[in-house]
């Protein structure tokens, strides 16, 4: 006779609620970063502070992007 001695939390409840989440967000983050790299980027622009860079929506990857703002006056 097996005796189940495992606690209910960990077979019913939240954590386990949490933690099937978690698997699938993981799961849904490595199938559009497949996708980006089968099918390649959609870049968007973006802007942040002083910083312009472009950002895929579908993965989130960001360029190295540009700094904005005031530019340096040339020396006469």
């Amino acid at each position: 006779m097996f005796i189940h001695t495992l606690p209910r939390a960990m077979i019913h409840g939240p954590h386990l609620d949490v933690g099937v989440r978690h698997a699938f967000h993981i799961a849904r983050v490595g199938l559009r970063k497949g996708l980006c790299a089968l099918s390649g980027h959609d870049y968007l622009l973006k802007t942040a502070g002083n910083r312009m860079f472009l950002q895929c929506p579908d993965c989130g990857r960001e360029t190295p992007g540009w700094r904005v703002g005031r530019t340096r006056e040339i020396a006469r």
